[in-house]
């Protein structure tokens, strides 16, 4: 058993690689290459993590007859299959090893030669001292020598940078006859006779090596431009007869690389960042992680470091009789790493840490419920690992109950209430409306809710049934509707492995008054008639309530909390700044928009040109927030109705001097 996952990608000839049920695309794609014309240049796209290396590595073991040279490691004289049928010769290059330590031209110049250095290196492990491949190596080297620096001005100028901000480029340019086109010519020359060589020592005719194929990894972990460039200098150095190139790089590289073309990607100018990726690469294939099916990846990662191993069980959760639990913990991860491989190895090297600090303690709830614990541990270091704004928050308050939307304890009469109420729960109804500024929070929304309210239904289906036993054990509404008493065992220790969001590292930019926010966001480019809307909203709202509640400016949202005498705060409206206008969100089943132009894939329950437009009605439901949060009944005043947003102004600077 080991304490810890290593993130090694997998080879084609790993025992039992295929965990995640991907087989039949790695056999199409196979197909697919060894049918190919050439030259051909295909992009295997994904997130960082995702198995892009591994599935090139499984390619190349289809595929190529050198694979066992070949790969992200070393693996010695093993291939997967016979090498009979496989048709290509075989190169592989790690980009980020050309690019240590190097500035963007000297890595582009340096990447481009170890590319036909790699061709050159392979093909003599390959065939040995042939002369004949020597000459060939020669040739390449040779060429490749004098185009370097002409092929950094034209892949840079490919990309639309100025060639001429690589420091002394142009004088280093070399004559016509080593320019691309003289490369291409030696480089097509040499791989015919790599080719030619091998089929004469090593195949029959009627099953000859038909081309080279050059895998190209880590593209996306050098700096988009850089990798920009490199793939323009592929495309114009490199794509001769019998090539095929399978790049690992994403599109969301590309784009971020040609933002100093293009500009910043919007729906006008995406044509302009697609023809060049098109341009450049014939097919594009995504690695499927959505259909990744990560049971058995996942189990067999659990017992590797023995995650289920407790004096207080009976039985072995992980076996097949017990499918219920593996099957909770999927649900637990998809909705927190997703189906990211790397993602999900992070993650359980935590747990493994967390688990293993556990173990040296007492925990009171795994001696009594050790199915329970397991399921709760990893439930919290799931969101400690993927939403670490959301566990600072579940640190600060762990009881779920005061996440939920209009939830109060004063609104359960009984304890017979409280078992009613968590049946009529569901996921929809937990609200983190302070969280929303995060962007990937915001986008991750249902799958935090699902998380929350499945930590919710182990905790209460548990406490309920404890107390249907013994009505004993819970004896007041309080101490039986939280959750707080049973992730506090669990977040105690998890605590330790938590990097915490200090405020020099916390990213969301927060305003301390309407005019910084609103001068930032003109700084942004926002429209100066929406900011005055804002502003407009800000001040009428806040007279409705008598500057009673308390206001957040945090991003691109402004928040109006009431706050209990207690502390505890409810935020009874939100305004989000958005190009097209404004959002107003109460709570989340009521939404206004201010706008002219209205808000893609935003349903919304109002939408007015203007905030004069903003009638009593609208602001009834913000007031049925405040009043049932802070028990009232009433409010302090009505919404002041104006002609014009210059109106306002100027009834807001005589208050102002008023009160001077």
């Amino acid at each position: 058993m080991a304490s810890n996952i290593t993130d090694i990608p997998l080879l084609a000839s790993d025992s039992n690689s295929d965990k995640l049920k991907i087989q039949n695309y790695i056999e199409a794609l196979s197909t697919f290459i060894s049918n190919s014309e050439t030259p051909m240049t295909i992009a295997v796209q994904g997130e960082w993590g995702c198995g892009k290396t591994s599935l090139m590595n499984a390619i190349a073991g289809r595929v190529c007859v050198n694979y066992y040279q070949l790969g992200s490691r070393e693996i010695g004289n093993v291939a997967p299959s016979s090498v009979s049928d496989q048709q290509y010769l075989g190169v592989w290059i790690n980009t980020w090893q050309y690019s240590v330590l190097k500035n963007d031209s000297d890595a582009q110049i340096s990447i481009i030669k170890g590319v036909a250095r790699e061709l050159s290196s392979h093909m003599n492990r390959l065939m040995g001292a042939s002369s004949i491949v020597k000459e060939a190596g020669r040739k390449l080297l040779s060429s490749i020598g004098g185009i370097a620096l002409t092929a950094a001005k034209v892949g840079v100028g490919v990309a639309g940078v100025d060639p001429t901000s690589l420091s002394g480029l142009d004088e280093m340019i070399r004559t016509q006859e080593n320019g691309p086109d003289y490369f291409r010519e030696k480089l097509s020359e040499s791989i015919k006779e790599y080719i030619q060589e091998f089929n004469d020592k090593k195949r029959t005719l009627k099953n000859p090596v038909k081309g080279v194929i050059f895998f190209i990894d880590d593209l996306d972990r050098l700096d988009p431009p850089v990798a920009v460039q490199v793939l323009s200098l592929l495309k114009n150095l490199f794509e001769v007869p019998k090539c095929i190139f399978v790049l690992a790089i994403d599109y969301e590289v590309v784009v971020e690389g040609l933002v100093s073309r293009f500009g910043q990607r919007t729906d006008k100018n995406e044509r302009e960042f697609r023809s060049f990726f098109d341009k450049i690469i014939q097919l594009s294939f995504r690695v499927p992680i959505e259909t990744y099916q990560i049971d058995g990846l996942l189990k067999d990662l659990l017992q590797g470091i023995g995650y289920c191993k407790s004096t207080y069980l009976r039985k072995d959760l992980l076996d097949e009789k017990h499918p219920e639990f593996l099957d909770s913990l999927v649900k637990l991860t998809v909705n927190s790493c997703g189906r990211n491989p790397r993602s999900i190895k992070r993650m359980l090297n935590t747990l493994s840490l967390v688990r293993e600090i556990h173990r040296k303690g007492t925990n009171l709830l795994e001696q009594q419920n050790p199915e329970l614990f397991l399921k709760l541990l990893y439930a919290v270091v799931c969101i400690q690992s993927a939403y670490p704004r959301l566990y600072d928050e579940l640190l600060k308050n762990p009881n779920l109950y005061d996440w939920i939307e209009d939830s109060s304890e004063d609104t359960v009469p009984d304890m017979s209430g409280v078992r009613q109420e968590f049946e009529e729960l569901n996921s929809s109804d937990f609200v983190f409306e302070n969280l929303l500024s995060d962007p990937w929070i915001r986008k991750r929304d249902k799958q935090i809710k699902t998380l929350l309210f499945s930590i919710m239904q182990l905790v209460m289906k548990d406490k309920l049934t404890r107390f249907e036993k013994d009505s004993n054990v819970y004896t007041t509404v309080q101490s039986l509707r939280t959750t707080k008493d049973y992730l506090d065992q669990i977040i105690r220790s998890s605590r330790l492995t938590f990097a915490d969001i200090g405020e020099e590292e916390d990213e969301n930019k927060e305003f301390s008054n309407i005019e910084e926010f609103i001068q930032y966001w003109s700084e942004q480019k926002i429209e100066e008639n929406t900011l005055k809307n804002l502003e407009c909203f800000v001040t009428r709202f806040n007279k409705v309530f008598a500057d009673s509640l308390e206001v957040e400016y945090i991003e691109d949202r402004v928040y109006f909390n009431a706050v209990r005498d207690s502390g505890r705060r409810k935020v009874i409206c939100s305004v989000q700044v958005h190009p097209n206008g404004l959002i107003i969100r109460v709570g989340k089943s009521f939404k206004i928009g201010i706008t002219s132009t209205g808000f893609k894939n935003l349903r919304l329950d109002r939408q007015l040109d203007s905030i004069i437009k903003i009638q009593e009605r609208d602001i009834d439901p913000m007031k049925d927030r405040y009043k049932k949060f802070l028990n009232v009944s009433k409010v302090p005043s009505r919404w002041m109705k104006v002609n014009s947003l210059e109106e306002l102004t100027e009834n807001k600077r005589e208050n102002e001097e008023l009160d001077y």
